[in-house]
């Protein structure tokens, strides 16, 4: 048991230092994002791989290499875009060929002589959206104002981690009430509060740990935090929910076995994986335009 948990810690911190040191390595004033750009490559290769292999448990065929292949390609369209802040048009060559393979998949169920062919495209695209999407819009965001800010970044990791932690910690000491017992038995509505109240604690102090110096920088209010924080809170944990009604399905205890005692990647980004969007949204919808919101609501 001991040996069991001693190996569960030293994972935890070796993943723990690895993603903080790759996001803002030496936390530098001015830094490169080229470790972040490969290791949010390299994280959704992996559990793409993972998602596909719980398909096959399924009884698909989902297309794996394709579906990695056109995943990276998309990720990197994104990546360019980044660095380079081209516009987004569709006669951009580097998408037409990201469209052009998404076709290919198309095709290559032509010749695979499988029974059900319209269910492996499903899921093949299926996991690039839900696995890859998710890091491509991470990208984005790390390039809010059009230059790589490793603090936003950094920030919502650290509300998931706390959400993830304390509504453990809490579901364990006091948690009676089963959140949705048929997908998670684990989780109780006692431990989404105490995760809950201390993602949003955690939040509002966020805005003084990561203040933004340079006047060239973007500024995040406490209450961009805050519902960040509530977000996290709430698709966060039906991310986690989600992946785990996978799971079920498949019939796997855990997407993977890259981190010991962890599970798989899919296992540790499942809060990542859902709530990605819902930020990008908040952050390109809304606070990239509350200027013109709020000339709106004075008319």
């Amino acid at each position: 048991m001991k040996s069991k948990l001693f190996t569960r810690t030293l994972s935890g911190a070796v993943f723990v230092v690895l993603l903080i040191g790759c996001i803002w390595p030496g936390f530098q004033s001015n830094p490169s994002p080229m470790a972040f750009f490969i290791l949010f490559a390299v994280i959704p290769t992996i559990g793409l791989n993972e998602f596909f292999r719980m398909g096959k448990k399924l009884g698909l065929a989902p297309q794996s290499l394709l579906g990695v292949v056109v995943g990276l390609s998309l990720y990197y369209y994104f990546v360019h875009i980044a660095i380079f802040d081209y516009e987004r048009l569709l006669i951009d060559p580097f998408l037409a060929l990201i469209i052009l393979l998404c076709g290919a998949i198309f095709l290559r169920e032509l010749f695979r002589k499988s029974e059900t062919p319209f269910q492996n495209i499903a899921y093949t695209f299926l996991g690039i959206i839900y696995v890859f999407m998710p890091f491509c819009l991470l990208v984005d965001i790390s390039f809010f104002r059009h230059y790589y800010e490793p603090r936003i970044i950094l920030g919502i990791f650290f509300l998931i981690w706390a959400n993830d932690t304390f509504a453990y910690l809490v579901g364990s000491l006091i948690g009676k009430t089963k959140l949705l017992e048929r997908i998670s038995p684990g989780k109780t509505w006692e431990g989404f509060a105490g995760g809950g109240i201390a993602t949003l604690i955690l939040a509002w102090f966020l805005s003084d740990l990561f203040t933004f110096q340079s006047v060239n920088l973007w500024h995040f209010h406490p209450w961009d935090w805050i519902i960040i924080g509530l977000l996290i809170v709430i698709f966060g944990t039906a991310g986690d929910l989600i992946e785990s009604m996978l799971k079920r399905s498949s019939g796997v205890k855990d997407s993977g076995n890259i981190m010991a005692g962890h599970g798989g990647i899919l296992d540790r980004f499942d809060s990542l994986i859902f709530v990605a969007p819902l930020i990008y949204a908040y952050l390109f919808l809304v606070k990239a335009n509350l200027e013109h919101i709020q000339q709106f609501f004075r008319r």
